[in-house]
């Protein structure tokens, strides 16, 4: 792994979802309520949008960053944005951990794939 690629998956992984959880926890005058609002869906909606996302491009940053050894890059960066969710329920970062694992180990088996094609 090289350090462009790490820190690519820290910025991806771990920054961007907890600001953008950090955004939707946010008081009213939020961009994500606004941005709801104008196109006439739900504030939850577009949060559970924005949220799932964000672990998506997550999980891709670390299925790129640590091929077959996703599983731990996962439990490493993706542990801050789970701790965040962990405030709202008990599912919450089980569920936002699976999400990046299994994003992560698509995005690890289509960089071997292509890896062998080269």
């Amino acid at each position: 792994m090289t350090f462009p690629r790490l820190l690519g998956a820290l910025l991806f992984a771990t920054v961007l979802p907890t600001a953008g959880i950090v955004t939707i926890k946010a008081p009213p005058p939020n961009p994500v309520l606004t941005v709801a609002t104008a196109l006439g869906i739900g504030p939850q909606v577009a949060g559970l949008l924005v949220i799932g996302l964000l672990l998506i491009a997550g999980g891709i940053a670390i299925g790129v960053a640590f091929g077959q050894k996703h599983f731990v890059g996962t439990l490493v960066l993706g542990l801050a944005p789970a701790l965040i969710l962990a405030r709202t329920s008990l599912r919450a970062p089980l569920f936002a951990l699976l999400v990046m694992d299994w994003t992560a180990a698509r995005a690890s088996a289509w960089r071997n794939r292509r890896r062998r094609l080269l």
